[in-house]
């Protein structure tokens, strides 16, 4: 997930945790989390992440999200599993975080 600024994705984060809050769905999950991990919350962004693949488990893009925060808060083997479960659906990892991973 990308963001232009810093700004952009704080104003994400701020609509978002409205919007889970009223609203939960997978999407909204996602885009949280990766707002917050593109912010430095790697926690938050993990549990909410992790939120979004229990609520889609085909959710390709979530895990990828999943397994980066996982990284970033030091969970090698989490990040590991959701890096398989990106795979196993087809979901293509971004080539920084497979050298993360080993």
């Amino acid at each position: 997930m990308h963001f232009e600024n810093e700004d952009s994705a704080a104003r994400v984060v701020q609509v978002m945790r409205r919007k889970v809050g009223l609203a939960p769905d997978a999407a909204g999950f996602y885009t949280l989390g990766g707002a917050e991990l593109f912010l430095g919350l790697a926690q938050d962004a993990r549990k909410h992440l992790r939120r979004a693949v229990e609520l889609r488990p085909g959710f390709g893009e979530a895990w990828a999200e999943l397994a980066a925060a996982c990284l970033e808060t030091d969970d090698r083997e989490g990040a590991r599993q959701a890096a398989a479960k990106a795979a196993e659906l087809g979901q293509a990892l971004p080539p920084e975080l497979t050298a993360r991973l080993g």
